[in-house]
């Protein structure tokens, strides 16, 4: 058996917490499997890795205290002896990369999930740095493996493997009217879902502030509001503001993200920035269109006047219409949900990441130079 530690950066159910699961849970033998985070309390989505019989360790904090999580990482690893260690997440590859000896026998695997959409100078230093000493760098789309490539990171070095989900989680079948009757939701509301954690990045706010030019043409539009984060109650203070407080649901985080898609009759994403934008291919297993910005990861993911809209990123008057156009022509909506299901069936199945991690694995416990593509 090849012992493998999956280190990230946090608990939680953001996508790479999500992808970490489905490796940890759907990597088969010759691989043994234990899941380091640094930071966090114990989540549903550990306690299910946990439940699977993979060993789970919580490691303390890191912003405060990395030199001290540093000797904690490097004592998890002469623990566990794993022959790959694979890091998800700035932090984690940043430390992951100095808790392992240069010339150590132990192999390292990176995987970058996001490009940073704030001014943080010192982050691309660190990521360069900490790139260099893995003996591959997964970038989990096109634009995030281009801008690996600005850092200076040789193509040598990168494999583009894109983020996998659970079809089955969030398949189509789910009843749209139990699952409004469930969450409280009026049966015939025109209805908007956006899941993702509560910051910045995730563009809740642009969201509430288009939310009101929708509501001027829709009456009965509701919004459910699938997270939690730490801009939860700025968030709500602003929809109250914004006079749309009586129309948000606010359900805090969900395991049963199928049924909240579900409930929704078009699911917005209204991201700053992104690496990949796991939600898109959620709402599309369970058969919803979507509208976003238009980042370039989003391109990847959304195929434009197919399976939803993609417009200028920001636009809010433009996010709106797009919102509205499709909650006033149902059968517009179904179609396109009907074609992001296929889509996503087709190229977002988590069982062919797993198979491609595992293919790299092998490359690397072998020696094998691993191609970019």
């Amino acid at each position: 058996m090849s012992r493998v530690l999956l280190v990230t950066t946090s608990t939680g159910a953001a996508g790479a917490e999500r992808v970490v699961e489905a490796l940890a849970r759907g990597l088969a033998a010759p691989w043994q499997v234990e899941v380091a985070y640094l930071t966090g309390e114990p989540s549903p989505l550990d306690r299910r890795i946990a439940a699977a019989g993979v060993p789970v360790h919580y490691l303390g904090g890191v912003r405060h205290r990395p030199l001290r999580l540093l000797r904690e990482l490097r004592a998890r690893i002469a623990a566990v002896r794993p022959q790959l260690v694979h890091t998800h997440l700035h932090h984690a590859n940043v430390l992951g990369a100095w808790a392992l000896p240069r010339g150590a026998p132990t192999a390292l695997l990176q995987t970058v999930h996001v490009i940073e959409g704030r001014r943080r100078p010192l982050r691309p230093v660190l990521d360069r740095i900490a790139a260099r000493r893995a003996g591959a760098v997964v970038a989990v789309s096109q634009s995030v493996q281009q801008h690996l490539r600005e850092l200076g990171i040789a193509d040598a070095r990168l494999r583009r493997i894109r983020n996998g989900i659970d079809l089955a989680r969030c398949g189509p079948d789910a009843d749209s009217a139990t699952a409004r009757a469930a969450l409280g939701v009026e049966p015939r509301a025109p209805t908007l879902v956006a899941v993702g954690r509560l910051d910045r990045q995730k563009g809740f706010d642009l969201l509430l502030a288009a939310l009101v030019p929708i509501a001027a043409q829709q009456p009965r539009v509701q919004l459910l509001v699938a997270g939690e984060g730490p801009e939860r109650t700025r968030l709500q203070q602003r929809a109250a503001q914004l006079g749309v407080g009586g129309r948000v649901h606010w359900l805090g985080h969900r395991d049963d993200v199928g049924q909240v898609f579900a409930a929704a009759d078009v699911v917005a994403f209204p991201s700053r920035w992104e690496g990949f934008g796991l939600v898109l291919a959620e709402a599309g297993a369970a058969a919803r269109p979507v509208v976003a910005f238009d980042l370039p990861p989003c391109r990847e993911i959304l195929v434009e006047g197919e399976t939803g809209y993609l417009v200028a990123r920001g636009d809010v008057g433009a996010l709106a219409h797009r919102l509205v156009e499709l909650l006033a022509v149902p059968a517009r909506a179904a179609a396109m949900g009907r074609a992001a299901r296929e889509h996503a069936v087709a190229a977002f199945d988590r069982a062919r990441m797993v198979s491609e991690y595992a293919v790299l694995y092998r490359d690397l416990l072998s020696g094998r130079r691993t191609p970019s593509r």
